[in-house]
């Protein structure tokens, strides 16, 4: 208890500390970007805390946390003493907002801190390596921090979420355990405020502008009930599921199930909905509460896509949501960008009303090096690279479009505004990469470019189940804000223009694989003409096309276009949704855009700058855009990873979807639940609160599963806590390691998802090998690993004093871990080093040797 009430007086005294920070550049939001002070506490601190190391400037260590925190704290005292009189004017007529956030906030994180405190073991999926990250950060001796699982390294995976993580930890002086968990209930709360304020903001800017003067009533109504309705937000974001979860309950009760004449259950809607588990009958007694034999129910809702190649073998599809997400309870980049990615669209949001021209204006580059709001902006942008790479492009993106918008509002759509657009893109592009320039030069990636998704395709089936919550309202609203444009033919405009898009994707898309099959040829071709070379280049060109060909169900290319041509025209739903919603939002933007552009003949020039704030719709639209267009994207090309098929792609970009749309559905449902009238407004209504019960089914349940109804065996917030009662000889090795001095450990290499590794997770300290196969997708191949998993097996199995001391030399050891797994795995030989070496530590099961 003691430590929550810390972590949270630490936050809370971070939003107010950056609030200042936050009012002035994001001083176009109605609640001056009060939601998003702690995001942007925790990103200047913790940027100062990783620049300030990565140069040796401060240490690693509670007093360079804490000088970090200084910094910090004198840049939001300037800019509260430059803005004192508007902050506090603003602090004493919005003080009931400041109360709102505050008590979402707290009561965000304290109940999440429970929820974690019913099952806080950091095991199984990704967690052991979040928490090794963790521990390597909080243990490394200068920055960039070490690799944990490869020694001699330093981390080459986009870390600055674990950097965060571990920086209040090292001020608190929190053990590993428990910042685990309390970090995962802050980003669950931080993601809960920031969504809060986007859905505020665009309510408040809807209300002021977008209704019209009849309207008195309705803006009275909804300025009293403001507060209570942005709940909405944070609601449709981390709460609100997909409707697998539904599906579950229905399934397990025994519906759409009947005998056949051989007294075997049979369905075909279950069939039909081809989602594992679900395909099998239940089993008796039926119930309304969902279950597995032998699993986890709730886990297939993060698997509810099923992709297939030409022969009919299964590919596993991650389709997470932020609810799934939190539950689970990995620490994931994906989950740590969350809130950030949110600031990036509070960014955008801002931009979008701002009256100031200072992004619109062509600048030269002396003057965009000192333009202060500039590097703020890369600041932002660019962290969510350090934090999650997958999603700096979209959000890069979005800020630019809505740049682009704003330019074409001022001018129109013409050669010189595309070639400023452009140079505006390198230059906050080229911006948000410098600023985090030194992990760039230290990060290696596993993406090699991007493949045609052939056969690889979403049924309808599937993709409303997983966006059931976001689609009814997005299509509703879409509906209703283009009811005018049929007339004047701008929806037809976004039609033909979302036909030409995918027409062209799925064009390119067999055209690339087209070449992919003929590459041989043509590098064989250009070698008789030049005589000779091109060997190297016609072998990997050889592999990659048996590869992917391989990857389809090993047919030839002619036979893969035709067939998969044929399998997406028998199943067009998902994209013919995806048409609708291009079509729509297209048209919303276009017909605001061009709205607004009239109205501005008729302004004076101080009113020509409130016209956008007009046509709040035009950032819905946009972001129901981009939405769709991350949908849209991988039915045809995913990134080439190690694992070969679109199972990354879907899993990332859907992610980002269901952020935008969950902002955009919450903002489409107060917008609807207000405007629509008679009986289409009762209709609204009821499919809504309808979808409200389907789309709560997971939540609920998933909530009682995993927490054991709330009534587990023990409570605790230390996800390690379990190894004392597991295995306490262990844990007394742990914690010698954890205070001992810094230096290489070797212990058992194994495969990922294990236990393996666990001694260098716990304790922070580099070992030679963790996980093999973490470690090639993280740097894209095997060079760094070299022979290390068979030195190790060596260095444990030989008699040879001589050879095992060259591997500890080769890799720089200072202590050998011997423990149950390493005895098991490789029969240790252990009298070399009882011969040779003084043990540091040793119970009944744990034996540990330092070498000098």
């Amino acid at each position: 208890m003691s430590v929550f009430i810390l972590w949270y007086l630490l936050l809370t005294l971070l939003g107010w500390i950056a609030f200042p920070v936050a009012f002035h550049f994001l001083y176009n939001l109605y609640d001056k970007g009060y939601a998003f002070a702690r995001v942007i506490a925790l990103l200047l601190w913790g940027y100062f805390y990783w620049i300030f190391n990565t140069f040796d400037l401060i240490i690693n260590s509670q007093s360079g946390a804490l000088f970090a925190l200084i910094i910090l704290a004198i840049i939001g005292q300037y800019y509260f003493r430059r803005n004192k009189k508007c902050i506090i004017s603003w602090l004493k007529k919005e003080c009931k907002y400041v109360i709102a956030v505050e008590l979402l906030f707290l009561i965000a994180f304290g109940f999440w801190t429970i929820v974690r405190a019913a099952n806080p073991q950091i095991l199984g999926t990704e967690k052991p390596m979040e928490l090794a990250f963790i521990n390597a950060i909080l243990r490394s001796p200068s920055f960039p921090p070490n690799d944990p699982w490869l020694s001699g390294y330093a981390i080459s995976y986009y870390y600055f979420g674990y950097v965060l993580v571990a920086l209040i930890a090292t001020l608190l002086q929190t053990s590993s355990g428990i910042a685990f968990n309390l970090a995962v209930a802050l980003w669950f709360a931080l993601t809960a405020i920031t969504s809060y304020g986007i859905v505020y903001n665009l309510i408040k800017c809807w209300v002021q502008y977008g209704s019209s003067k009849k309207d008195t009533k309705l803006k009275s109504n909804i300025q009293k009930r403001i507060l209570v309705i942005c709940i909405l937000a944070p609601f449709f974001i981390l709460i609100i599921s997909n409707a697998e979860g539904f599906l579950e309950m229905i399934h397990s009760r025994g519906l759409f199930w009947s005998m056949n004449e051989n007294s075997k259950l049979t369905s075909t809607l279950w069939n039909w909905l081809d989602i594992q588990e679900l395909r099998n009958p239940p089993h008796e007694p039926y119930s309304w509460i969902p279950e597995r034999i032998g699993g986890s129910w709730w886990w297939r809702a993060s698997r509810v896509l099923q992709d297939y190649d030409l022969k009919g073998d299964p590919r596993e599809i991650i389709d997470e949501f932020p609810f799934f997400s939190f539950l689970l309870a990995d620490l994931h980049p994906h989950v740590l960008s969350m809130p950030f990615v949110i600031l990036a669209i509070g960014l955008s949001l801002n931009l979008y009303l701002s009256t100031d021209d200072w992004v619109i204006k062509e600048k030269g580059f002396k003057s965009v090096l000192t333009n202060l709001p500039y590097w703020a902006t890369c600041l932002i942008l660019g962290s969510i690279a350090f934090i999650n790479m997958w999603d700096f492009p979209i959000y890069l993106f979005l800020f630019l479009l809505t740049c682009l918008v704003k330019i074409v509002y001022k001018e129109g759509l013409n050669k010189k505004v595309i070639m400023n657009f452009i140079k505006k893109s390198l230059v906050f592009g080229a911006g948000s990469v410098i600023l985090y320039l030194p992990f760039y030069l230290g990060f290696s990636s596993q993406a090699a470019g991007f493949l045609p998704s052939m056969n690889y395709f979403t049924r309808g089936a599937h993709f409303w189940i997983m966006f059931l919550p976001f689609l009814v309202p997005i299509l509703v609203y879409l509906i209703w804000m283009d009811a005018k444009t049929i007339k004047n033919r701008r929806i037809w405009e976004g039609l033909k223009a979302s036909i030409l898009i995918i027409f062209v994707l799925w064009v390119i898309s067999y055209l690339w694989a087209w070449f992919i099959a003929i590459r041989v040829q043509l590098l064989e071709g250009l070698r008789e003409i030049i005589r000779g070379g091109m060997q190297d280049r016609i072998v990997i060109a050889s592999n990659d096309v048996n590869a992917f060909l391989s990857m389809h169900g090993g047919i030839g290319i002619r036979e893969l276009i035709q067939k998969s041509f044929l399998n997406r025209i028998n199943n067009p739903a998902a994209i013919i949704t995806i048409l609708i919603l291009l079509s729509l939002s297209i048209s919303i933007v276009l017909k605001n855009i061009n709205s607004g552009r009239s109205q501005l003949g008729d302004r004076d020039s101080k009113n020509r700058k409130e016209t956008i704030r007009e046509n709040v719709h035009v950032f819905v639209g946009l972001m129901i855009l981009i939405g769709a267009g991350l949908t849209l994207f991988p039915e045809y090309f995913y990134l080439r990873d190690v694992f070969g098929w679109r199972m990354n792609t879907i899993f990332k970009f859907y992610f980002q979807v269901w952020v935008m749309w969950g902002l955009a559905g919450a903002f489409a449902v107060v917008v609807l639940w207000e405007k629509l009238s008679g009986v289409i407004g009762v209709l609204f209504r009821i499919f809504i609160c309808i979808i409200f019960v389907i789309c709560m089914t997971y939540p609920i349940f998933g909530l009682l599963d995993k927490t054991h109804k709330f009534h587990p065996i023990r409570w605790d917030i230390d996800g390690t806590s379990y190894l004392s009662i597991s295995n306490n000889d262990e844990q007394s090795a742990v914690d010698y390691l954890r205070n001992a001095s810094y230096g290489v450990i070797v212990e058992a290499v194994g495969g990922s998802y294990s236990g393996f590794a666990r001694i260098s997770t716990l304790t922070g300290l580099p070992t030679v090998l963790g996980w093999p196969g973490h470690e090639v997708q993280w740097r894209g191949g095997t060079e760094e690993i070299g022979s290390r998993e068979s030195d190790i097996d060596r260095l444990y199995r030989t008699q040879d004093w001589v050879t095992a001391r060259e591997i500890m030399e080769e890799y720089e050891i200072k202590y050998i871990y011997i423990g149950d797994l390493e005895m098991m795995k490789y029969q240790v030989n252990e009298v070399k080093f009882q011969r040779n070496l003084n043990p540091i530590f040793e119970n009944h099961s744990v034996h540990i040797y330092s070498i000098p």
